[in-house]
This record gives structure tokens, C-alpha cells and sequence, in this order.
């Protein structure tokens, strides 16, 4: 008798695992293909988004370059008249999207936009405006290459941030980060004679670029979080480069009122008519502005915040080679291999190396 219900509990679990009818084989092969489908659609998302951080951290690089030939140009602009103008020429770039009403996200079954929607937009202006302030008031007080080395600490800041908010990190992103920090310094002390001379001490300058650059990592974390909120990100870079235009603004009337007395407006740009600085200032508006912050809110909602950080340190690599294809410049030996270690740090933190190193599994499989 013991054997016989054995037999038949045998049997019952047996049957339970076996489908019954044809229907049943078509659902779980149904179910499974949708689940390996789901599973190609993440790694393509995932592969999407690093490539748009890589378009982001080229563009941010001929950012640079761009700036710098209006700032070579014959009577430049005042730090804060150029932001201004600027970020008036990348709300223009959004004037279509806010135009038809598609800037503001509204589900059908609402028929008023997300309080986060708003939040959003207000916040990232604020983190953005203070990296990029912050940033351009320490050039004042340091050297440029100190500047350089200083502002692209956010490499390290955002690792530490995420690692506080208890957000989980790849095995392979840490050392991704430390190597593209050492690569970055290497970068920046081979770039200039200045930035060779980088010491341990640390002026006004130097403080306000490091607030920059924990500002800029503030600006990855939230917008990676804001990203994966299903809010419209697009709409969001729209309404934030209008609240820019605001804080700009404060900054330009700031730097007026300390120009000597009797000074014009002409005072905080001299050589505003100067068309080739006003074609190189819609380029930067256009593509490492408006362009790069929808490509960079949309790539962050896809891959995490630290290697996204990662990602987007590329950009002085790009603005070293695009520097010395358009404006002549040099790099020395140590400025190569600073270059090299952040490309390595890229294969790194984006798992293009994991089939290539050994993993824990494998070596227990081994033993």
C-alpha cells in the first residue's frame, strides 16, 4: 500500500510537471520566448544608452573647444554673459517641442502633469546651474589645469553618492572607477606645463571646483532617478533650460553691478560682433547643449548612475583629440597613456571585457 501511494504521489508530481495537452506546451514556450525576448530588449536598451552617453561625452568634448575659440576670440564675454546667451540659444532648441504642448508629460487618465514632472525639471536646473557656476567662478581663482583635474572628481563623487544611497554596484565598476580618475589625472597633468605643477594644497579655486564637480555628480544620481520615473525626460531638459535661463540671468545682473562705475552693458561681452564667436556659441547651444541633455536624461534612464559617470568621462579625451585636429594643440606622452586608461576604464565599467576575464563560478567549476 506504502508503494503504491508512493507511486501515485510520483506520479502526481510527474504530471504536474509535464504539460498535458498542446495548449499547454504553446503557453510555456510562449512564456519562456517572452521572457528571453524581455531579456534581449534590457541589453539592447542597456547597449542604447551607453552609446548615447559616449555621443554625450563626445559632444560635451567639442563643448570645450567651442567655448575656447570665443573665449580666444578678440574681447570675449564675461563667464556669465556667455552662460546667459547660451542658455537662452538652448531654450531655443526647445521652442518646437514646448510649442505643441509635448514638453509636459500627461498620462490619459490625468488630466493635470505629474507634481514630479515639475520637480524634476526645477531640481536639475539647480544642480546643473550650480556645477556649471561653481565651475567657472574656481577658474578665477585657480589654474586652469588644476581646474581640469579638480572638476572631473565627479568620477569618484558619484560612486560614493550612489554607494550612501545604498544603490548596488557591478564587481567590475570600482576599479572602472579608479582607473578612469588615474587616467583623468594623467590626462590633465600631460595636457599643460601648469597642470604638472598640481599640489596637495587647496585654494578658494580649488574648493569651488570640487563643490562643482559633487554638484555634477548630484546631477547624474537625480536624473538616473528621475529617468526611471517614466516622466517625460525630454520635456523635462525643456522646462529646465528655461528655469537656467532665470538663474543666468541673476548671475549676469551679479557680474554688472560689479563692473566699474559708468561701465555699459557692452562691458560684459566687448566683442559681441563678432559673427564667427556667435556660430561657434549656436553649435554649443545646439548639439553639447540641448542635444547632449536629452541624450544624456534618456541614456542615464538605462544604465546606472556610476557608469554612466564612467561613460561620460571620455569627454576630455574627446576634447584632447578634437583640440588638436581643429585648434593645433599637443599631447604629451603621459597625456596618451591618461587617454588609454580611460578607455580602458570604459571596457571596464560597460562589461565589453567580461567574456575575456575569469569569473568566481568558473574558477569554483575548476577546482
Amino acid at each position: 500500500m506504502r508503494g503504491y501511494v508512493r507511486r501515485v504521489h510520483t506520479a502526481n508530481r510527474t504530471s504536474a510537471l509535464l504539460p498535458k495537452t498542446k495548449s499547454d506546451v504553446r503557453a510555456r514556450s510562449t512564456t519562456s520566448e517572452d521572457a528571453q525576448a524581455d531579456t534581449e530588449g534590457d541589453k539592447k536598451g542597456v547597449m542604447v544608452g551607453r552609446l548615447l552617453l559616449v555621443a554625450v561625452a563626445a559632444s560635451y568634448g567639442s563643448l570645450t573647444v567651442a567655448l575656447r575659440y570665443v573665449f580666444l576670440s578678440a574681447g570675449p564675454p564675461l563667464p556669465s554673459a556667455l552662460s546667459f546667451v547660451r542658455s537662452i540659444l538652448v531654450a531655443l532648441c526647445f521652442v518646437p517641442i514646448l510649442a505643441k504642448g509635448t514638453a509636459v508629460q500627461r498620462s490619459p487618465s490625468e488630466k493635470s502633469t505629474p507634481p514630479a514632472f515639475w520637480r524634476a525639471a526645477f531640481e536639475l536646473a539647480i544642480w546643473n546651474f550650480l556645477s556649471q557656476g561653481l565651475q567657472n567662478a574656481g577658474c578665477a581663482f585657480t589654474d586652469a589645469g588644476r581646474a581640469s583635474f579638480l572638476t572631473q572628481t565627479a568620477i569618484v563623487f558619484t560612486p560614493v553618492i550612489a554607494a550612501f544611497r545604498g544603490d548596488s554596484m557591478p564587481p567590475l565598476t570600482l576599479p572602472a572607477v579608479l582607473c578612469a580618475f588615474l587616467g583623468v589625472v594623467l590626462l590633465a597633468c600631460g595636457g599643460s606645463s601648469a597642470a604638472g605643477g598640481l599640489s596637495l594644497s587647496l585654494n578658494l579655486g580649488d574648493i569651488l571646483c570640487l563643490l562643482g564637480s559633487a554638484s555634477y555628480s548630484l546631477y547624474i544620481v537625480r536624473t538616473a532617478d528621475y529617468g526611471r520615473q517614466a516622466l517625460q525626460m525630454t520635456g523635462i531638459q525643456a522646462w529646465k533650460s528655461l528655469w537656467l535661463i532665470a538663474l543666468y540671468f541673476g548671475w549676469v545682473v551679479v557680474a554688472y553691478m560689479q563692473l566699474p562705475a559708468g561701465a555699459g552693458l557692452v562691458a560684459l561681452w566687448p566683442g559681441v560682433a563678432i559673427l564667427s564667436s556667435w556660430i561657434a556659441l549656436a553649435y554649443s547651444a545646439a548639439l553639447p547643449g540641448a542635444g547632449a541633455d536629452v541624450m544624456q536624461a534618456i541614456g542615464q534612464s538605462r544604465v546606472n548612475a556610476t557608469e554612466a559617470q564612467v561613460l561620460l568621462s571620455l569627454e576630455p579625451l574627446f576634447a584632447a583629440v578634437l583640440g588638436i585636429c581643429l585648434l593645433g594643440e599637443t599631447m604629451t606622452a603621459l597625456a596618451c597613456v591618461g587617454s588609454g586608461l580611460i578607455v580602458a576604464s570604459v571596457l571596464l565599467a560597460s562589461g565589453a571585457l567580461d567574456g575575456y576575464l575569469p569569473s568566481k563560478s568558473g574558477s569554483k567549476a575548476s577546482s
